[in-house]
């Protein structure tokens, strides 16, 4: 999923009212473990999230159909930092970022493009 149209689907339903970048990730997804991070965090790769492209990953990769497949691989790993205080690219908070529109939304980032835009 490209980054640029995941922070588009996001800003989207922020200006409909659906969600605020200052809510946490947990408000969406109950199960992740950490409750500081925020939407704002995962936009500018400050959330200490690290990658998902791991040990877990090479052995499981022909069985990752959706987005919520991939949360398994980095969901129990520790933060790489504190939430807000580094920088650090992170693939894994854009997992998170598009699991959080499929809740929000109830449809994948593409479709919510897609209906926003051919619907203006």
């Amino acid at each position: 999923m490209n980054k640029m149209f995941t922070s588009l689907a996001i800003a989207i339903l922020e200006e409909q009212g659906q969600l605020s970048l200052s809510d946490t990730v947990k408000k969406f997804i109950p199960e992740f473990p950490h409750d500081k991070i925020t939407l704002h965090h995962l936009l500018t790769h400050s959330s200490g999230v690290g990658d998902f492209f791991n040990d877990k990953f090479l052995e499981n990769r022909t069985e990752i159909k959706n987005l919520v497949d991939y949360l398994a691989l980095f969901i129990e790993d520790k933060l790489h930092f504190e939430p807000g205080t580094r920088f650090q690219y992170s693939n894994g908070g854009f997992i998170l970022l598009g699991l959080v529109i499929e809740s929000v939304s109830k449809k994948i980032t593409l479709n919510l493009l897609l209906d926003t835009f051919l619907n203006r």
